[in-house]
């Protein structure tokens, strides 16, 4: 699952009670990305993402939770 950075460093804030988290304003770029990174955060860039791969990961996702036993066959 990804998510995005900026996102991860407002929710992160929120959790550490910083005092106006919710104004801030993040640049993205290595300000953010570096100390994620130091943390063993995994970057990746949206022009890294195979879309295909992601779609069939959450599609994957569904069926594994009994969501759609009609689309069950396909992974038997």
């Amino acid at each position: 699952m990804y998510f995005p950075p900026k996102e991860v460093v407002r929710w992160a804030a929120k959790l550490a009670k910083i005092p106006n988290w919710e104004n801030m304003s993040l640049y993205g770029g290595s300000n953010t990305n570096d100390p994620l990174k130091a943390m063993g955060f995994k970057i990746i860039t949206k022009n890294n993402i195979d879309v295909n791969l992601e779609i069939i990961s959450k599609y994957k996702d569904i069926v594994s939770k009994g969501n759609n036993n009609k689309e069950l066959y396909k992974w038997n």
